[in-house]
């Protein structure tokens, strides 16, 4: 056993003396004799072995009440002392998107790394010692591994962090991270210590190992310690700008049926404890690559004490000239200058296309037919005019797997029991492009036309997330599209979609089944009894793939006839089609977000699109981890894919956090493990062990001494007579 406080101990064994001086004080007061004392003085003697076993029991209480808290206070703990053996140090950087924030000058990182090469020069006056480096901004790396005895190495690798765009994470070190090596004895010939070195942040370093702290503890290391460095706290308000999104993934030409593209997001903004937010107008601008024309402004609108809101600016689509791959990059930025730059611009990447192409899979008409054939109804609504930006044909169902790949946009299948096996691996490949399939029954099924033949087709395509509920059979009954809000795919038209879905009948249906992976933007008005939905959608990187459970039949359904048509078919092309092209994600939330695909031979970062504004070649940073947009190229070097990562500025946002929270986030990734806090000089002012085995005997001495006082205060309340009194 060993104390962590061992001063504290010795000076309450000392105190011991206390309790036993005052007793022999005591005994030496002279008693003043009086006449009838005689008496008491025969009665006493008959008394003074009990009265002696009294006094030395209220002698040996009081003494066990000042050694035992004594050592609880003391702070047992197991183990012994390993400060003098040759130690591994693990010093773990937090470079994530908070340590860009700047005071006097200097960043948060740059007093990190400061403390970092003092922890360096300590080690290089105790032979033996070696050093790691390890960052952790998300994804985390290992710049330095495995530990070296070269202090030049650990200085050089110090000099490539730079910030991240994104947040703090564990990760690293739960990968990289041994128990303490050992020469097969009890007692270890070496040891371990992981140096923490962050300004702590709320959303930094406290959150990230309160984030992981439901993960499975970390290996055993033989200390923590946390380290702040020195310098004064960012000042002013913080504002940082979320993720983007595009109102459609693609512009058109001039297309007139096409809502103007909006662009939306999020701002967020925090200041130092006690520094009011009040109600605020930021401006924010939209700024199109490669051209860098302003292609939008709006006004961010913050009322008094909000942290986050959101915004939106129409787009000026004459300003969109496309870069690579016909690809613009709508970057927003936050005039001015804040304590940290790294959150203050985000972009998002939408593709300008001449038109739309879009093909119609339906048996061409033969002489004269009775009514009009869901192609038609579908060329119709989808080039009502030479400026809907969208080019129709029909192709012959036999003939789908023999068109050439990347000719169209999106496929309209009407006739799935007549596709072949190579129209279907057609339609897959245009997912996979991100396109989109849109898949209703045959205008004879159940009068001859087998499900079947397209129902596994169906479930491959989506990947187990959509099929037809045959056991169901067929659904005939008069129902009405509900006139709730459409999502997703159709969000656009909430404005008119109530007014004009309502009026839309169904007679007849095929049952469908969702998975979670799938939506329903329309439904039929809920009635007892009903079964699925008529209009599936999944929407994935690989594309968007709509599923209608009635053909485009007025014998089904009359929604060609009505008004509605139109806009929801111009919409499923312009927005399924690409969806799955463009995305974006938070820097550093996937280590893997560029590994090869079967279309994406490599990935390519383009400085045009990106925050080139920005220092965006910081040595030492993963990909991941850098915000800006990617180009996934195909191996004959056409662009086929792009990644947009955004900087994550919620992570942004500081608010200090006391050291006791700083304290029990570690604790839940490392139980067990002594706990050290550095001062910014680097000397050691305390250090707090985390072993529960420690707690439970400091709690028990301190129920001890509880019981024990109660024990002396017993004793001297009902002893037989004072020490003092007797001869």
């Amino acid at each position: 056993m060993s104390f962590l406080h061992p001063a504290i101990l010795t000076a309450g064994l000392l105190a011991i003396a206390i309790p036993i001086v005052i007793h022999f004080i005591r005994r030496r007061r002279r008693p003043i004799e009086w006449a009838a004392m005689r008496f008491l003085q025969d009665a006493l003697r008959k008394r003074r072995r009990r009265l002696r076993l009294e006094q030395l029991l209220l002698l040996l209480a009081r003494c066990a009440i000042v050694a035992l808290l004594a050592f609880a206070i003391a702070r047992p703990t197991s183990g012994r002392d390993t400060s003098a053996l040759p130690t591994t140090h693990i010093i773990a950087i937090d470079n994530s998107i908070g340590s860009a924030a700047e005071s006097g000058g200097r960043t948060r990182l740059s007093r990190s790394i400061e403390s970092a090469l003092a922890i360096i020069d300590r080690a290089e006056r105790s032979p033996g010692d070696t050093l790691a480096v390890v960052t952790l901004g998300a994804p985390g790396r290992a710049v330095l591994w495995p530990p070296t005895a070269d202090p030049g190495a650990a200085r050089r690798a110090l000099d490539r962090i730079g910030p991240t765009d994104s947040r703090a994470t564990t990760d690293a070190l739960s990968a990289l991270l041994d128990p303490p090596p050992s020469n097969g004895r009890e007692d270890p010939t070496e040891r371990t210590v992981l140096h923490l070195i962050s300004g702590w942040a709320s959303l930094g370093m406290s959150e990230a190992f309160a984030r992981d702290a439901d993960r499975s503890p970390m290996p055993r290391v033989d200390l923590v310690t946390r380290h702040v460095p020195e310098g004064p706290e960012p000042s002013g308000v913080n504002f940082g700008i979320g993720p983007l999104t595009a109102s459609t993934p693609s512009v058109v030409g001039s297309a007139t049926l096409a809502p103007q593209t909006r662009v939306s997001g999020t701002m967020v903004r925090s200041a130092p404890p006690g520094t009011p937010l009040g109600p605020l107008e930021a401006p924010v601008e939209l700024v199109a690559h490669p051209s860098g024309t302003i292609a939008g402004r709006t006004v961010a609108r913050f009322d008094a004490g909000q942290t986050s809101t959101a915004w939106s600016a129409a787009i000026d689509e004459s300003a969109l000239a496309p870069g690579a791959g016909g690809r613009v990059a709508l970057r927003a930025t936050l005039p001015g200058r804040d304590p940290n730059p790294l959150d203050d611009r985000a972009s998002v990447v939408i593709s300008r296309k001449r038109e739309l192409r879009a093909a119609v899979v339906e048996r061409p008409p033969v002489g004269v037919e009775r009514g009009i054939s869901a192609g038609t109804w579908a060329l119709a609504a989808l080039s009502p005019d030479d400026r809907a930006g969208v080019a129709s044909f029909r192709v012959d169902p036999a003939s789908l797997g023999s068109i050439p790949a990347g000719s169209v946009d999106a496929l309209f299948i009407l006739e799935p029991a007549r596709v072949t096996e190579g129209g279907w691996a057609r339609a897959a490949e245009l997912l996979a492009r991100g396109g989109l399939v849109v898949i209703t029954p045959d205008r004879d099924t159940g009068t001859g036309a087998n499900v079947s033949a397209w129902t596994e087709p169906l479930r491959s395509l989506s990947d187990g997330q959509i099929s037809v509920n045959r056991n169901a059979g067929l659904i005939e009954s008069d129902e009405r599209l509900s006139r709730e809000d459409p999502g997703g795919l159709l969000a656009s038209l909430r404005g008119e979609f109530a007014d004009l879905i309502g009026a839309v009948g169904i007679r007849k249906r095929l049952p469908l089944i969702a998975g979670p992976g799938a939506v329903s933007p329309i439904r039929v008005q809920d009635e007892p009894g009903r079964t699925g939905d008529p209009f599936i959608a999944q929407t994935s990187a690989r594309g968007t793939l709509v599923v209608l459970s009635t053909p485009l039949d007025v014998a089904w359904t009359d929604l060609p006839a009505r008004p509605v048509f139109v806009p929801i078919v111009q919409e499923l092309v312009r927005q399924g089609s690409g969806v799955g092209v463009d995305s974006g994600v938070a820097a550093g939330s996937s280590s893997d977000v560029f590994q090869p695909t079967a279309r994406v031979d490599r990935w390519d970062r383009d400085p045009s699109m990106s925050h080139g504004a920005l220092p965006d070649e910081r040595p030492g940073v993963s990909d991941s981890a850098r915000a800006g947009v990617w180009l996934g190229l195909g191996a004959d070097g056409q662009v086929v894919r792009t990644l947009t990562l955004w900087p994550d500025a919620d992570a942004a946002r500081s608010t200090a956090t006391t050291p006791e929270e700083q304290d029990q986030a570690i604790a839940s990734r490392f139980p067990g493990t002594p706990i050290s806090s550095d001062a910014p000089s680097g000397e050691q002012t305390a250090e707090h062990a985390a072993t529960g085995w420690g707690d439970r005997i400091a709690f028990l001495l301190l129920a001890v001494c509880a019981a024990l006082a109660l024990i002396e205060a017993f004793l001297a309340r009902t002893a037989s007579h004072p020490a003092g009194s007797s001869p």
